[in-house]
């Protein structure tokens, strides 16, 4: 309840709480302690998921705009990708793990195969793991455009990939 006042998440104390029930659990077994004090302990409820709230078209449009002004070498890539985010969805993981292959032109969808985060590509986070995702007229001739421009154009290379090493973006 301590975490809980400080502003700790419902499911970080509910997840604190798991390890210390099962490090009890284990003493427990080892006669090591008596009983399992976790078990008297209320669990906090879960947190209720606000609405999302999406970017209006001027705010997607704003952001884009900003990266752009800023001006240095990944803000092209940036901008593409804020753009891509707001008329997606997808998450910046999901984008980031995006390869030439997945992008169906002439389906105008895009293929969600893997996510990158924290250095490593793993399968997307979505319950639905795999899925494709509409692609907009817009943001099909604004990644055409940087197709056309990059350097990483074979199809196992990543859309979103650093301008001059094509790396994933960190």
């Amino acid at each position: 309840s301590a975490k809980a006042k400080a502003g700790t998440s419902p499911k970080t104390v509910r997840n604190a709480l798991a390890l210390l029930h099962s490090v009890y659990e284990y003493a427990r077994r080892k006669g090591w302690a008596k009983r399992n004090p976790c078990g008297d302990v209320d669990k906090p409820e879960p947190a209720q998921h606000a609405d999302i709230r999406f970017l209006e078209r001027e705010e997607l449009e704003a952001v884009v705009r900003a990266e752009r002004e800023h001006g240095d070498a990944l803000s092209p890539t940036l901008a593409l990708m804020y753009l891509a985010a707001g008329m997606t969805g997808l998450r910046m993981g999901e984008l980031i793990g995006i390869r030439w292959r997945d992008v169906d032109w002439p389906a105008a969808r895009v293929r969600v195969r893997q996510s990158y985060v924290r250095g490593e590509f793993t399968t997307p986070k979505s319950r639905r793991g795999s899925r494709s995702v509409p692609l907009a007229d817009e943001l099909a001739g604004e990644l055409e455009r940087h197709y056309q421009g990059s350097e990483f154009g074979g199809d196992d290379d990543l859309a979103f990939a650093h301008p001059s090493t094509g790396r994933p973006l960190d």
